[in-house]
């Protein structure tokens, strides 16, 4: 997961953030 945010591309809006975000206010 933190490999992710480690190589960000220049969309800076990669498929796994999204998915880490719901994470936390889910709950």
């Amino acid at each position: 997961m933190v490999s992710i945010l480690w190589f960000v591309p220049e969309n800076e809006v990669p498929p796994d953030v999204p998915e880490v975000v719901p994470q936390t206010p889910l709950r």
